[in-house]
């Protein structure tokens, strides 16, 4: 008896492609710490762009196919072409252009014919979009990226994708205050310094130290608020309920104006808010605290307690 035993082996091989297209190489674009300021109006945008060179060899006989997918990407519900990233309300563009002067896409289909014309070149973008109060809105685990695949019958696939570094952080650029408290003592007057209603006396200069090296090109703003009426909106310190004087108040002065008091906030615009600086390395705030007379005079002691809030815009 004869056993036999047939093996037959067969062995597919791959296609070898003479004409291939090179396709520009991944890109993690690293922003760093992205310094923004305070409260940007939606639709502010921070960028990189970059051009680079697409084509074949070989020239294809085949039509190429390129198209764009968006990955981990939930599109924000005000605009389908930004995409939600780990920061809140701060999401990201990504695109590329339909040659080096197209218009900007994320997700187009194209056919390129690159049997007479084997050169191309595009731009791609990628961009956070502000949508909302920074870092206070819902956020995503992952930062969304962009590839782009080039397809045909007679090209291998390639693909190059574009995406944010992993480590990309907005923060808000600040001033830091050296000076938490000041006790501003005025000198004792005689009722006779004040001799009609507004008029002033014992102008006392002090300031508030600060540390705004990282300024940049941005603007610091400050509020005074009455702490003894916080809904003060004049240019008149209230009396603390354990002044006995009468008919005088404290005024506080930037640059010989007298400061109205705003509400308790460091938002942009806030009432009464006032300009300091516009331009880095501000190592102090010079202001001058002053009686002024407000009606008919009686001798005694006053005192008045107000707060500042500093906001970088």
């Amino acid at each position: 008896m004869l056993g036999l035993i047939a093996v037959l082996g067969m062995i597919v091989e791959q296609p070898a492609f003479a004409q291939k297209v090179y396709a520009p190489p991944d890109v993690v674009v690293d922003f760093g710490s992205l310094a923004i300021p305070r409260d940007p109006p939606v639709g502010s945008i921070y960028e990189r762009s970059i051009g680079q060179p697409w084509g074949a060899t070989g020239s294809p006989s085949c039509t190429v196919t390129r198209t764009g997918t968006v990955n981990n990407g939930t599109a924000i519900p005000i605009n389908r072409n930004v995409y939600a990233t780990p920061m809140g309300n701060v999401g990201v563009i990504l695109q590329y252009t339909s040659g080096i002067n197209g218009p900007y896409t994320h997700s187009t289909t194209e056919n390129f014919d690159l049997s007479s014309n084997p050169n191309y070149g595009m731009y791609r973008r990628i961009a956070f979009y502000v949508y909302g109060p920074v870092g206070k809105g819902p956020a995503t685990a992952v930062m969304p990226s962009l590839t782009i695949t080039w397809s045909g019958s007679c090209i291998p696939t390639v693909t190059s994708t574009i995406s944010a570094s992993g480590d990309v952080v907005l923060t808000q650029a600040t001033c830091t205050v050296l000076t938490s408290s000041v006790d501003v003592v005025l000198p004792k007057i005689s009722t006779s310094a004040l001799p009609a209603v507004n008029s002033t006396a014992g102008a006392t200069p002090f300031s508030i130290g600060l540390d705004c090296g990282a300024i940049g090109s941005g603007k610091l703003y400050v509020t005074l608020t009455d702490q003894t009426t916080p809904g003060n909106r004049s240019n008149l310190l209230a009396l603390t309920p354990a002044s006995t004087a009468t008919g005088v108040q404290v005024q506080v002065l930037n640059g010989g104006t007298a400061i109205s008091y705003g509400p308790d906030s460091a938002a942009a615009k806030n009432t009464n808010q006032i300009l300091l600086a516009a331009s880095g390395g501000l190592s102090k705030v010079n202001l001058t605290a002053q009686y002024v007379r407000t009606g008919a005079l009686t001798p005694g002691t006053i005192g008045g307690v107000a707060t500042f809030t500093m906001s970088y815009q």
